[in-house]
């Protein structure tokens, strides 16, 4: 009875501290951020999902644009290739999330300007 409860309570801490890690370490992409916002964890979660279709992880960290304006081109063409599976409403979290990753808040906040 006593082993039960402690192999079920091991069986919870397990599961919480994986949980935990999936958002921050699980994926690549969020690694080595400090306090992205929720819209650019799932932005970078659609990233890891949607580009992981036609490129791997290795090729989407290396990739390298010269400005916010620049991701925002490239993910809306990417979008648009066959099979690439991004929706229209994804296209915006998933620029964030790269915008965020190679400028910081400083990139989304010309993003934002940009957008205006």
């Amino acid at each position: 009875m006593i082993i039960r409860a402690v192999c079920s309570l091991l069986v919870v801490l397990a599961t919480s501290a994986g949980c935990s890690g999936a958002q921050s370490g699980g994926n690549p992409l969020v690694r080595g951020m400090e306090s992205p916002s929720e819209i650019v964890l799932e932005g970078c979660t659609l990233a890891q999902k949607k580009c992981t279709r036609c490129h791997t992880m290795d090729q989407l960290l290396a990739t390298e644009v010269g400005t916010p304006e620049a991701w925002r081109m490239y993910v809306h063409r990417m979008r648009l290739m066959p099979g690439a599976g991004i929706r229209e409403a994804e296209e915006p979290k998933i620029v964030q999330c790269l915008v965020y990753r190679s400028f910081g808040s400083e990139g989304l906040a010309t993003l934002k300007k940009e957008a205006k």
